[in-house]
């Protein structure tokens, strides 16, 4: 009886403990949680944002609002990653003769070089939505203590978030990691704070902010595609866009009659995806076509061009994503291949 009873009390003790643990490292006591959405690092608003800067140890992103006659965002990620030379040739002592015994002594492995990569290209809408979490930045909560304290890690920092505001420049600084790596501590001028590893994950996963699309329609809110290629152009009009079973494609010259190929040609042209954004695009491709579309949100061009290649690489050339860009091979091949019987209009029953 005696030790069921010794059993039950330190089984009461260990739950108490181990409340009380859960109770110390959540407690909001530290700070002040201003509400469910949590704390502000610092005050801005989206509007007020003009530049954003994160920037680790290996990799920088840049994320700038620009504005061509509409806004866009911008980013750029830049990466560092070392690189090992190739090992140098053994230094013969030797007259010329083919004598191992005459070989030097190895030469020295060389140093690994550090080469840097930058990627541009166009936000999308997850970067519109992270660019919003900018104005402001929030923080779980807020902590007590000493921003020189060691334990913080800001001695040492992880990263800095650099956000250029309409009102001035703001820095938060990225320190150690908490115990389990579920959150990080971060600082504005003497101000500590915690944040969630998510939070900084949403910022670091720079592949999903780029924009794939080649335009920026709906397929029910394009009315109208001019197709040009160097022997024939061709209008097509949207009928029926808003009712998905009667929807159809036809020639401009006669709009009551369905275009069997256009109408099952045009969803692989819209549906064209960005594998990739191009600096500098090779100097002699060769323009495979040009496709205006004009609909809810003005005009957009996409020219598809190829390096003519055997087996060719295929880019395009687009307003939407401000530059040229590299497109999926199996999207183009398909695209290309009934080319010729779309620019070849069917005659009317």
């Amino acid at each position: 009886m005696r030790q069921l009873i010794q059993v039950g009390v330190l089984g009461a003790a260990l739950a108490f403990s181990l409340v009380g643990t859960y109770l110390v490292y959540f407690d909001d006591s530290e700070g002040v949680v201003a509400d469910s959405d949590g704390v502000a690092v610092y005050v801005a608003t989206p509007e007020q944002l003009k530049k954003v800067t994160f920037e680790a140890e290996d990799e920088k992103i840049v994320i700038e609002r620009m504005n061509d006659g509409s806004d866009y965002l911008m980013v750029s990620v830049t990466k560092t990653r070392e690189v090992m030379p190739p090992p140098p040739e053994p230094v013969s002592d030797s007259d010329g003769t083919d004598d191992t015994d005459n070989l030097a002594a190895p030469p020295e492995p060389p140093e690994p070089e550090l080469v840097e990569s930058t990627e541009r290209f166009v936000g999308n809408d997850q970067a519109e939505e992270l660019w919003a979490d900018f104005g402001p930045f929030r923080a779980d909560r807020s902590l007590e203590g000493n921003p020189s304290d060691i334990e913080f890690g800001f001695d040492a920092p992880y990263a800095t978030l650099s956000v250029d505001r309409t009102t001035g420049p703001v820095e938060v600084v990225f320190g150690a990691p908490t115990y389990g790596e579920r959150a990080r501590y971060v600082k504005s001028g003497e101000k500590i704070f915690l944040v969630k590893k998510r939070d900084i994950t949403r910022i670091q996963s720079t592949e999903k902010l780029m924009e794939r699309d080649l335009h920026p329609y709906e397929p029910a809110g394009v009315d109208r595609i001019v197709v040009k290629t160097a022997t024939a152009t061709r209008t097509l009009v949207h009928k029926n866009p808003d009712d998905r079973v009667k929807a159809y494609w036809a020639d401009a010259g006669s709009e009551d009659t369905r275009d069997d190929v256009v109408s099952g040609w045009l969803p692989t042209l819209l549906g064209l995806r960005a594998r990739g954004y191009v600096d500098e695009a090779p100097a002699d491709l060769t323009e495979v076509l040009t496709a205006t579309l004009t609909g809810d949100q003005g005009d957009a061009t996409i020219t598809v061009l190829s390096d003519g290649a055997e087996s060719p690489t295929w880019y395009a050339r687009t307003s939407h994503n401000r530059g040229t860009v590299e497109l999926t091979p199996s999207q183009a091949e398909e695209l290309t291949a009934d080319l010729e019987a779309v620019m070849s209009p069917q005659a009317p029953e």
